[in-house]
């Protein structure tokens, strides 16, 4: 029975610390840049941003929604607030590099 709890103890100690290395700090660059690629995976449509391309292989620029609707499809990292940051980061408990001392 002894043995039992050991490999128990064992198995739940290493579950846990892969579930913690799993979660690495990431830098605010990191985390806009997560956010942008997942804002325009969801947009609907063919010129989010003015960089995007058009059907006929062409660069949106200022025909983009991006310009159309004043910014409020995120196209580049500039776009994203620290709020959105930290947000994000406490939504799905990232570490932040300049917090976590090593």
């Amino acid at each position: 029975m002894h043995k039992k709890n050991l490999f128990i103890s064992t198995l739940l100690f290493l579950i846990s610390m892969t579930a913690c290395a799993a979660i690495k700090p990431m830098s605010d660059e990191e985390i806009r840049s997560i956010i942008v690629s997942g804002n325009l995976k969801t947009f609907e449509g063919e010129c989010p941003c003015p960089y995007s391309k058009d059907s006929k292989d062409k660069t949106c620029g200022d025909n983009s929604e991006y310009f159309k609707t004043s910014g409020k499809v995120l196209c580049y990292p500039q776009d994203i607030s620290i709020t959105d940051v930290t947000t994000y980061r406490q939504r799905f408990g990232i570490p932040d590099p300049k917090a976590t001392q090593f």
